[in-house]
């Protein structure tokens, strides 16, 4: 059995499921994200020019090209932009974030809390940014969807 064959998602529940009942499984696939990156570039292809996606979800032009060819990496906070850019329900950034082994949205973070009622609420960009915007941090630094060095 690979991992195609556990449920829809690779989960450790899964993955503990399967290695108790003796089968083999397919450590590869359980980093390979190159499906997730094909189904990201397909969503992005329906609404938008990679050019037009890039400004609109404040990812540099190169590194989203890099990112969709498998070539690089992006962190969580432009993946989250990312997401909300392409309208995604809460469910799918949490299993994309974890796909792209980064730390899921927490209900117990200000920010996080912040982006996911914008996420339930279908709110865009914008919209989640002047929401967190009304939020310092601990340093005072006022709460952000866009940070310089994401860009």
């Amino acid at each position: 059995m690979n991992l195609n064959q556990l449920d829809s998602e690779v989960t450790s529940e899964n993955l503990e499921k399967a290695a108790e009942n003796g089968k083999p499984l397919d450590i590869l696939g359980i980093y390979d994200t190159k499906k997730d990156r094909i189904q990201i570039l397909r969503d992005m292809d329906k609404m938008y020019s990679l050019t037009k996606f890039a400004d609109i979800a404040g990812v540099n032009k190169s590194l989203l090209s890099e990112f969709f060819s498998g070539k690089k990496n992006i962190s969580r906070i432009p993946l989250i932009r990312i997401f909300i850019a392409l309208k995604y329900d809460y469910k799918t950034v949490q299993r994309y974030l974890r796909r792209f082994k980064c730390a899921s949205l927490y209900v117990k973070n200000r920010w996080d809390i912040i982006v996911i009622n914008g996420i339930n609420e279908g709110k865009g960009l914008m919209e989640i940014e002047a929401e967190l915007n009304k939020y310092t941090d601990d340093n005072g630094e006022i709460l952000s969807l866009f940070d310089k060095k994401d860009r």
